[in-house]
């Protein structure tokens, strides 16, 4: 599969699903040598060093380059020995993305709860409340042009929009 048309997040996105079957061991060896090869370029190209990425995606980006080390993305083909290596280095990360994931659930739960608790607050000292639901999204043509910096910007616009109550919001 061909992953140059990709964007960004999806690259990071398949980079993650990728590290999840690997270490939940669904993922068949030949589909794992596949898909390195085809996800490793791209996303070695689109690597920000000033982002924070999900632990499964750091524990991608140090597994890989424990094994490439200097080499150039391009030049790098995922044979049978190195994706063996790959595998085990990867497993050495298992405990540190099961602890950010039991982190993430906990702290969704949190923020569900309170969020349950704010809308009833709300409902309960305002009777005649309004919601309305938005979903966004980009045009499918377009998408792959969009970073997560771009998405960071029209967020922060977005936002902008609503708090400045001049406006449809």
């Amino acid at each position: 599969m061909s992953y140059s048309h990709l964007n960004q997040p999806l690259i990071a996105a398949n980079v993650h699903s990728l590290v999840a079957d690997i270490l939940a061991n669904t993922i068949n060896f030949n589909d794992t040598i596949n898909k390195l090869n085809g996800l490793y370029y791209p996303f070695m190209t689109h690597l920000n060093t000033e982002l924070f990425y999900s632990q499964p995606v750091v524990a991608f980006i140090y597994s890989t380059n424990a094994i490439v080390g200097d080499d150039y993305p391009e030049n790098v083909i995922w044979n049978h020995e190195k994706t063996q290596r790959f595998i085990a280095t990867l497993s050495c990360y298992k405990n540190d993305i099961e602890r950010e994931r039991i982190t993430f659930s906990y702290q969704e739960s949190q923020n569900k709860r309170r969020l349950e608790h704010y809308v009833n607050s709300l409902t309960n000292h305002y009777s005649r409340l309004l919601f309305v639901r938005i979903d966004l999204k980009y045009a499918q043509q377009t998408s792959h042009h969009v970073s997560i910096e771009d998405f960071d910007e029209h967020m922060s616009k977005l936002r902008e929009l609503i708090g400045n109550k001049k406006n449809l919001f």
